[in-house]
């Protein structure tokens, strides 16, 4: 709700943009919590759900699917976009002539002055190249490299991929600096390094898949 709260309260016009909630799974507590949202005519809110949960690749291919829009921009349920994060990317949108194009946020991480591992893990999104977490494609750019790669599971690389195939389709991905998204760091269990052991298994899938560019990358 805090993420619907940034998104619904943007800078750009309401009505020149949606809204498109997808659950990895379907999620009765998303569901009710969206039902008792305000009735509003602008941004129109609309919710799917996956049959079975299946993971954030196959969520946000639905996505981009149902999306009317040219550009689609996503971000994460964790996530909080700066009040002019849809302005900034749709400016930068503007400023190109390709209908195949994709374009990276800055993504802000706060962590306290003295992380744990698992904090200093996920502050390593703040220097990625490109994640979902901040990021838009135009529709034909996502059509053009068949989306998202649905083996990839987890939240775990499946953006890499979708970032190797445009390189690999020359596809060009811009830096939009003023396109902010704050990336709070999520409350985990102790021994949640274990757990994030499994991801390692999505590294070997997109080695297997580019491996010069995973070299390089």
């Amino acid at each position: 709700m805090r993420c619907l709260g940034a998104l619904i309260d943007q800078s750009f016009c309401s009505g020149h943009y949606e809204i498109i909630v997808i659950s990895d799974g379907e999620d009765a507590a998303t569901s009710r919590s969206l039902d008792a949202m305000p009735v509003r005519k602008f941004p129109i809110i609309k919710y799917y759900a996956l049959p079975a949960k299946a993971g954030p690749a196959a969520a946000r291919n639905l996505g981009w699917m149902l999306a009317e829009a040219e550009l689609v921009v996503f971000t994460d349920d964790d996530c909080i976009p700066s009040t002019d994060w849809l302005a900034a990317m749709w400016t930068a949108y503007g400023e190109q002539d390709r209908k195949e194009i994709a374009f990276s946020g800055r993504t802000i991480v706060p962590v306290r002055h003295h992380p744990t591992d698992y904090e200093k893990n996920i502050l390593q999104l703040a220097f990625a190249e490109f994640i979902t977490a901040n990021c838009a494609c135009t529709k034909e750019a996502l059509q053009a490299v068949g989306g998202f790669d649905e083996r990839f599971r987890m939240a775990w690389r499946e953006d890499s991929d979708l970032q190797f195939k445009f390189i690999q389709n020359r596809i060009p991905i811009v830096r939009v600096p003023d396109a902010v998204v704050t990336h709070p760091v999520r409350k985990a269990p102790w021994g949640v390094s274990i757990k994030e052991e499994r991801k390692g298994m999505f590294n070997a899938l997109l080695y297997k898949k580019y491996p010069r560019l995973y070299k390089e990358k």
